[in-house]
């Protein structure tokens, strides 16, 4: 089991530029890559959204990749200082076979084109491809072992709620029967002073008590909790994304826990179950950030 939450970096070097590459994930309800190119390399998008696709089930994925500094930073001016003695040389040569006196001047030889030039980001797309897949796969394998981490402390800590819900669910069925059997005694005692002087033989009320059981009876959400439990223990151990269809199983453990409240008034088994309806709700708080 995976968190969704992670941070992953890689760096490198691309034409002399330093080149990293940062992943960060949250939690999400799907998959959902944010990106951060350099506009010069757009069109490789599909590419590192689907290499980021393949490694990720679920969350929010945020990719920076920036262009640091090396020989030259991107976008500022660099100086060509062998090109610069040469067009200097250039200049005095030419001023010699005129017979003029002028010197060139340093205007004179910036202006020279390829002497000064701006950085440019790096456009070939095999060659950035050649660099930046194999660093966003090692960003991605960092924070893959950061959700992984991740996500065994949740597991510990759900698996530990879990047990919580599992033994007040084993007081709450070892309870019903007798609650049940002192229910029905409340009601066939009301019963009988509500009919107080009335001819009701007694098989109508034997009958009016079946009913009532009928109408009381927890069997089937007691066992409905007992499965959903042991899937949801199931989940926990195996292997790929299992964020979603736990949520699913808490909402169908709160729907037992429910029904059972509704059937079944009794204040001993209405309190422990209000004690698994908060248990749940801690759980699920967890299972938010299981992807």
């Amino acid at each position: 089991m995976k968190s969704m939450t992670g941070y992953g970096r890689a760096e490198g070097t691309l034409q002399g530029l330093g080149l990293s590459v940062e992943l960060r994930s949250v939690n999400h309800r799907y998959t959902d890559v944010r990106l951060g190119l350099p506009r010069e390399w757009l069109a490789l998008e599909v590419e590192v959204e689907r290499c980021i696709r393949k490694g990720v089930g679920r969350g929010r994925v945020e990719c920076s990749v920036r262009l640091g500094t090396g020989v030259g930073e991107v976008g500022q001016p660099i100086l060509d200082v062998e090109r610069a003695r040469r067009v200097h040389q250039l200049y005095l040569d030419m001023a010699r076979e005129l017979g003029l006196e002028e010197r060139p001047t340093l205007g004179l030889i910036a202006r020279t084109e390829g002497v000064l030039a701006t950085r440019a980001v790096p456009s070939d797309a095999d060659e950035v491809r050649a660099v930046l897949l194999p660093l966003l796969e090692a960003a991605l394998a960092a924070m893959d072992r950061m959700r992984t981490h991740e996500g065994a402390a949740l597991q510990r800590e759900i698996e530990g709620l879990l047990a919580e819900v599992a033994r007040t669910m084993g007081e709450v069925r070892r309870g019903v029967p007798a609650e049940l059997r002192a229910a029905a005694e409340r009601f066939a005692e009301r019963l009988r002073a509500l009919l107080a002087g009335a001819e009701l033989p007694e098989e109508r009320i034997v009958q009016e008590l079946a009913l009532w059981a009928d109408r009381a009876d927890v069997t089937e959400e007691l066992a409905r909790m007992d499965a959903h439990l042991t899937h949801f223990q199931d989940m926990l151990t195996g292997s790929g994304p299992v964020g979603r269809e736990l949520d699913f199983l808490l909402q169908e453990m709160n729907r037992e826990i429910n029904t059972l409240c509704s059937k079944f008034h009794a204040p001993d088994v209405v309190r422990l179950a209000v004690s698994v309806k908060a248990c749940l709700e801690r759980i699920r708080e967890q299972v938010q950030n299981v992807e």
